[in-house]
């Protein structure tokens, strides 16, 4: 089975290794949420006449399914490419330019059959004719591997992540989310009560304060990093979705202290987190952690049952 990715961390991933590449300002974007449509093309560098376009899987993806999900990007783009639709609007994106590759930017590659259908492809494509495909076209399939200097490049300039700024949540911040979230706000108080059974309302009502906040303080250290970091964020989003779907398969023993599983989860989660990106210091691995906790607490993915009794 596949990893599940963030569409929109990987290619903002494969954008940075590719200025990282190529330098600033060779690599052309182009945002298919500015409106219009993106031609088959997420980025252009005009001085190799190539370009790329990125896809990442959006679920746990055998390796037939992975196959199908990249044969079928392949095909749908490239027909966004030479279909007659587009063709105005690509001859003026490549200007006097003959594109001599597409790739397809992919975490992972589905194997040699997807390699052979994309070298189809590629032939079917010079068959037409056009006059911005040049006589050596072809399509290639590139996956993470590809990018390993790239990566390595992109992680040294991030040493300023390795410990993120709390700012403390102010209290109509946290009103106005637990207004507009009254279910999700529900299920951490009853999950609460049922991991602390001896706590006062008191007691109980300042853990979900505490709570909360982790859970806030989470959602703006992970926008910031996506923004900023986006090769980072694909790699946490991958640790802690990976720890969510195990929770979804099994649960924990009745017979186990609520706050000892909260104890377990937050030691184990803040090690994968640590371990997915060796930059990220144990403060904002420790935030993102007790933030990540709190988030399976307010959505249910983490289980607390009150103890049976014995």
């Amino acid at each position: 089975m596949t990893a599940i990715y963030d569409a929109d961390a990987w290619e903002g991933d494969v954008y940075e290794w590719l200025q990282i590449r190529e330098g600033y300002g060779n690599v052309q974007w182009i945002n298919p949420n500015a409106g219009g449509t993106d031609l088959g093309i997420d980025h252009f560098i005009r001085s190799r006449s190539t370009a790329y376009q990125c896809y990442a899987p959006q679920k746990n993806y055998s390796h037939k399914e992975l196959y199908e999900h990249q044969y079928g990007k392949i095909y749908d783009d490239t027909s966004k490419l030479t279909g007659k639709k587009y063709q105005a609007k690509v001859k003026k994106l490549l200007q006097d330019c003959k594109l001599s590759r597409w790739i397809l930017a992919v975490p992972v590659q589905a194997g040699s059959d997807i390699v052979l259908y994309a070298s189809e492809r590629a032939k079917n494509i010079k068959k037409m004719n056009l006059d911005f495909i040049a006589d050596d076209f072809e399509i290639l399939i590139q996956d993470e591997s590809s990018f390993e200097k790239e990566k390595l490049a992109s992680i040294s300039r991030g040493r300023s992540l390795m410990n993120l700024d709390s700012v403390p949540i102010k209290e109509a911040e946290r009103i106005q989310w637990a207004s507009k979230n009254n279910t999700y706000y529900q299920n951490l108080v009853d999950k609460l009560k049922a991991a602390f059974p001896d706590f006062s309302d008191l007691e109980v009502e300042e853990r979900v304060i505490l709570y909360l906040d982790k859970f806030l303080i989470r959602s703006r250290h992970l926008e910031t990093i996506s923004t900023e970091h986006p090769h980072v964020y694909n790699a946490l989003f991958q640790a802690i979705n990976m720890r969510e779907e195990e929770l979804k398969l099994y649960n924990y023993p009745a017979n186990q202290e609520g706050g000892e599983i909260l104890r377990v989860e937050y030691d184990s989660l803040c090690k994968r987190l640590q371990d997915s990106n060796k930059i990220l210091g144990l403060g904002t691995a420790s935030q993102l952690a007790q933030g990540t906790v709190s988030d399976w607490l307010l959505r249910c993915p983490l289980k607390i049952r009150p103890l049976r009794a014995s």
